[in-house]
């Protein structure tokens, strides 16, 4: 039986998918188990979990963009240094930690959101919206 956090979607090697050409494939080749968590970190014990797991690689986000609470203030550098510091399933290789950054979406709850909520989804974009934004998203997040 797997102990593991409700909020970390782990994974295998063997649906482990990765880029042919990346800077650290040497890194990557180690990965026999990895999870991802960008909820709840800064909640109390996550970063611990994360520290003392058997995962080879953590994709955790990088910076805290929800403003709306003390978050804010989590120290994210101390979080990647210390996760970063810890070893994988193998006892001997160190975590590789990945930065998560979602470029397809914003959600209205961070701290750069400043678009209205009053759009109507479909129809023509409204004027002000930056020409990378396609549409709304359909399914409302």
């Amino acid at each position: 039986m797997v102990d593991y956090d409700a909020n970390i979607v782990w994974h295998t090697r063997e649906n482990l998918h990765y880029p042919s050409r990346t800077v650290n494939s040497g890194e990557l080749d180690k990965v026999k188990y990895w999870a991802y968590q960008i909820q709840d970190i800064s909640a109390p014990g996550a970063v611990d979990a994360l520290a003392n797991s058997h995962y080879d690689m953590l994709v955790v986000e990088p910076t805290r963009t929800d403003w709306s609470s003390d978050d804010k203030y989590f120290d994210t550098k101390a979080m990647v240094q210390r996760l970063k510091n810890t070893r994988g399933s193998d006892g001997i290789h160190r975590k590789l930690i990945i930065a998560y950054v979602d470029i397809g979406e914003a959600e209205d709850w961070r701290w750069y959101w400043t678009w209205s909520e009053e759009w109507p989804q479909g129809g023509p974009r409204p004027d002000g919206w930056p020409d990378y934004i396609l549409t709304r998203d359909p399914d409302g997040w």
